[in-house]
């Protein structure tokens, strides 16, 4: 097949793709139905599942060099978009869920009976993870809970979150991974299996505990720090199933 068939074909797909995302961004500015964003979004996942198979022709054919270089800071550019696209859609479906649901109320005292709404919860962050395996579990179940779990996410939507989480040793442990569906399970597990060391991480808490530094005559403060160290490292291991 020439390079200029498959170039050819990539900027068709990457032209539609923008399109796609235009038309996202359009449902987003009239304040339209969470059906017709659905839908919307629906597209633009099939789009870029199309796009990414024409960019991954072209990058198998196109020698190294310029070019291809050329070639994959446009991809990475376009993928960049996809992402804020997909955020914003994410925001304003989780927006109008939240508006569905009545305002809950409370009782104030039991002396005056009086009753008032509670306020919105703040979105919680993502948690962030930089390959500290003392700190994967904390990291996956947040990140479980808030992405992963999600049945109104596409798997894309989860991977590019995902990746936005992580950085250093992590990220460098998924990195070349090409951002498709089919992949997410794969980096999952890549994750768990390069970062889910139960064992080391047993260790290392029983290590620290043995390290400890003893109490002086110092008196109450310093026992609280003790116990304070003790509790949190045991809390670490019961969490492992290693009571």
């Amino acid at each position: 097949m020439k390079i200029e068939t498959v170039k050819r074909r990539q900027q068709i797909e990457q032209k539609r793709l923008r399109e796609t995302i235009q038309q996202v961004l359009d449902q987003l500015e009239t304040d339209s139905s969470e059906l017709a964003v659905r839908n919307a979004l629906r597209a633009l996942d099939a789009q870029y599942a199309e796009a990414h198979r024409a960019q991954v022709t072209l990058e198998d054919v196109l020698p190294d060099g310029e070019s291809l270089e050329a070639v994959l800071n446009e991809w990475r550019e376009l993928c960049k978009e996809v992402f804020t696209t997909r955020t914003r859609a994410d925001t304003f479906l989780k927006e109008k869920e939240e508006s569905k649901e009545p305002m809950a109320t409370s009782a104030l005292t039991e002396k005056s009976g009086s009753k008032s709404q509670l306020g919105k919860l703040k979105p919680v962050p993502l948690p962030k993870f930089d390959g500290n395996i003392l700190e994967f579990k904390s990291f996956w179940d947040q990140f479980e809970v808030s992405i992963d779990r999600r049945e109104d996410l596409g798997a894309i939507t989860k991977f590019l979150h995902l990746r936005s989480c992580l950085s250093g040793a992590a990220l460098k442990a998924i990195e070349g991974i090409t951002v498709c569906a089919e992949n997410y399970p794969e980096v999952v597990q890549t994750l768990h299996n390069r970062f889910h060391r139960v064992p080391e991480v047993v260790e290392s808490h029983v290590l620290k505990v043995v390290s400890l530094k003893e109490c002086s005559d110092d008196g109450a403060a310093d026992l609280t720090r003790l116990h304070d160290d003790l509790n949190r490292h045991f809390l670490e291991l019961r969490a492992l199933g290693k009571d």
